[in-house]
């Protein structure tokens, strides 16, 4: 679509890092090759990526904290005041911890609101054990959502949850990787050594304990993790006091545009999740298809939306414990058949050429263009 005499402006509004959250990346990309003029807003952080090529204007809020309720209270304060300030033609709500702000500008300013839901919120393992903080995030949602002008989010089981609950059609847009994405130089590989690879956050509920200890029963074998999160330190301690510094690498939060080279190094893909609430059961997370994208068999947990793509394709296997021994004994018999691990890498090459970006955001800007002012 072409806008010969104007280009509507989308305000994406989220709190996580811009410069390293690669489906925001996709999104703001595909609105702006769709006719749309995009900027991000967010927070500002320690950690953010200064140096890194930014392809849309960039509005950093300060909030003097960078977490706990008084950053999300004084976050949702200046993004309201932001988007009352410098109104947009639609406005982009990543997730629930933007959406009490967005939608408030929204209806004030009569604009709509587009809410791009990339997890259940409610019901992530940080909130598990914390039912009075849980409630909060419910009732927030209870609010709100039902009050959008168009929801988006990432799998089917997510957008079933919200339409029983709120009676509001959700599309589905999977967080899939640009086509072709991997095809850059990987990082050398020592072919004796069987290389395992996660990449993501590194919170609670992730299976990298368990994959660690793994990892000693796990011979001629490397374990790179690629992220940070909540838990990086104690890994890095579970890693010392296991004697495994040899056999697992810390590589810290990386650039999308560096993870290709690492994952196309890798022998194995892990997403190994535990049962910590329905966020994680129904998790579709990015990794799966950014590991077949670079043709990588996968490891994973046997919950819905992660199994239905690995058995639907082929190419990998799925367990259903998270017990350490089982981890290892499911690498151990995937790399000792090199004739099943050729096969899924094949049958990785012919599902990447289906899951692309390309093919999935088309109906991420139909959704749009109807929001769009004529």
């Amino acid at each position: 679509m072409t806008r010969a005499n104007y280009r509507p402006t989308i305000k994406i509004c989220a709190t996580s890092d811009f410069t390293t959250d690669y489906r925001i990346f996709k999104t703001g990309h595909s609105l702006n090759e769709a006719g749309f003029q995009i900027s991000y807003v967010g927070r500002k952080r320690h950690d953010f990526h200064k140096n890194l090529p930014k392809p849309f204007p960039i509005h950093l809020l300060n909030t003097w904290k960078e977490k706990g309720p008084l950053f999300y209270v004084l976050f949702n304060l200046r993004l309201f005041l932001f988007l009352l300030y410098y109104p947009a033609d639609i406005i982009f709500s990543v997730d629930s911890d933007t959406l009490p702000a967005c939608l408030l500008a929204g209806k004030l300013r009569k604009r709509p609101v587009v809410f791009d839901s990339h997890e259940y919120f409610p019901e992530v393992p940080e909130l598990h054990d914390r039912p009075f903080i849980k409630n909060i995030w419910k009732t927030l949602d209870r609010l709100f959502i039902k009050r959008i002008d168009a929801g988006i989010t990432v799998c089917q089981s997510i957008a079933r949850i919200y339409k029983e609950k709120y009676n509001i059609p959700f599309e589905v847009v999977r967080n899939l990787p640009l086509a072709n994405r991997s095809n850059q130089t990987a990082m050398r590989k020592n072919n004796k050594v069987f290389t395992l690879i996660y990449q993501g956050a590194l919170n609670v509920g992730r299976g990298l304990e368990q994959s660690i200890r793994a990892m000693q029963l796990i011979d001629n074998a490397q374990l790179i993790i690629i992220g940070d999160g909540d838990i990086t330190d104690q890994l890095k301690q579970l890693v010392i006091d296991l004697k495994l510094q040899e056999k697992v690498l810390f590589t810290g939060k990386l650039p999308f545009e560096q993870l290709p080279a690492y994952t196309q190094s890798a022998d194995l893909g892990l997403s190994l999740l535990e049962n910590r609430g329905l966020n994680y059961y129904y998790a579709l997370p990015n990794r799966i298809f950014d590991f077949i994208q670079a043709g990588l068999p996968i490891l994973a947990i046997d919950f819905p939306e992660i199994s239905r793509v690995v058995k639907k394709y082929n190419v990998g296997n799925c367990i259903s414990s998270m017990d350490p021994t089982e981890i290892a004994t499911a690498v151990n018999a995937i790399r000792h058949n090199p004739e099943q691990l050729n096969l899924w890498q094949r049958n990785t090459r012919q599902a990447a050429s289906q899951l692309t970006w390309e093919n999935e955001s088309r109906l991420l800007t139909t959704l749009v263009n109807d929001l769009s002012p004529s």
